[in-house]
C-alpha cells in the first residue's frame, strides 16, 4: 500500500503495485493532475492528484485508481484514508 498526504492535508491510500510491470508505487511521486480546457491549453487540477510510477511515469488518478491515458486497462484499487487520533488509518 503507498500512502500520500496532499496539500490540503487529506490522505490517499492506493494498491502499491503498478499494473504495468508491478514497481512500486511508493517509490513515485504525487502531483497534481494536468487537465486541458482544448488543444494546447494545458494547466494543473486544483482538486485531483496523481501518484506516478518511478518506472515508466504511468499515472494514476488518486480518487479513481484509474490511469488518465488509459482508464479501462491500467487501474489501481484505492482505499479510504483518514488522520485518527495522530495516526493514519486506511481502511481495506
Amino acid at each position: 500500500m503507498a500512502v500520500a498526504c496532499l496539500d490540503d492535508g487529506s490522505y490517499k491510500a492506493v494498491a502499491n503495485t503498478c499494473p504495468h510491470e508491478m514497481a512500486s508505487l511508493a517509490n513515485g511521486r504525487v502531483e497534481k493532475m494536468w487537465v486541458s480546457d482544448g488543444v494546447g491549453h494545458l494547466r494543473a487540477a486544483e482538486e485531483k492528484c496523481v501518484i506516478i510510477c518511478p518506472w515508466h511515469n504511468f499515472e494514476f488518478d488518486l480518487e479513481t485508481g484509474r490511469s488518465p491515458c488509459e482508464p479501462d486497462r491500467l487501474r489501481i484499487a484505492t482505499y479510504r484514508a483518514e488522520l485518527e487520533e495522530d495516526e493514519v488509518v486506511v481502511y481495506v
